[in-house]
């Protein structure tokens, strides 16, 4: 871990919704993240940190888990903005809470503990695809119904890279002969859920109604 992953480990967030009132562009909370700036990791803290609390402990999970989860987020989210093909496709909200429901949804399932609100999952590179066409509650409503078709590996390998896992490890958790052959599933899996989105009845309905 490098120092400033550490610096967003160790910083120290015990009044999680008080400080700045900055509120920053998208790219300056990723340059703030990379560069590891308290002022706007603190407006970070202000304005995203109650709505993952909220999905923690709603869900199985206490404050203690928001916190870390959400220092575990800003580490994933910081490793993904050092990979030089990176870039925001989405609001950085947006990201963010993806990122932290794939986490918590993780640490759930390791407790074997059932996630029930994971009507609200996000992968935001998958859902960017649709967003134009597909309000909000329809689109999460379509997902999560195709997501759950999609196989068990495929629904492990896309949450594991959204949590910011590198494709070499992801080779190596699931056998894979390479990492190019990774991102070949990885594409696979993702075209797989676009598709049975895609050919869904809901969705042409949808489509249909303009």
């Amino acid at each position: 871990m490098d120092l400033n992953a550490k610096k967003l480990k160790q910083t120290d967030h015990t009044e999680l919704t008080k400080g700045s009132s900055l509120t920053p562009t998208d790219e300056q909370y990723l340059n703030g993240i990379r560069m590891g700036k308290r002022e706007v990791i603190d407006a970070i803290y202000q304005h995203c940190y109650p709505k993952i609390k909220s999905l923690v402990q709603k869900n199985s999970g206490n404050q203690e888990d928001a916190r870390d989860l959400f220092q575990e987020t800003l580490i994933a989210i910081y490793r993904n903005s050092q990979k030089t093909d990176f870039q925001l496709s989405c609001r950085f909200e947006t990201y963010l809470y993806a990122i932290a429901k794939n986490l918590w949804l993780l640490t759930l399932r390791k407790r074997n503990i059932n996630f029930w609100d994971i009507d609200t999952i996000v992968i935001a590179e998958t859902i960017e695809d649709l967003e134009e066409t597909i309000s909000n509650a329809e689109k999460y409503q379509l997902y999560t119904k195709m997501f759950e078709q999609i196989g068990e590996q495929c629904r492990k390998l896309l949450l594991l890279y959204m949590q910011g896992v590198d494709m070499k490890t992801i080779a190596s958790t699931f056998g894979f002969a390479s990492e190019s052959y990774a991102k070949k599933r990885k594409f696979k899996c993702k075209e797989q859920l676009i598709n049975k989105i895609s050919e869904d009845t809901d969705f042409k309905r949808i489509m249909a109604r303009g």
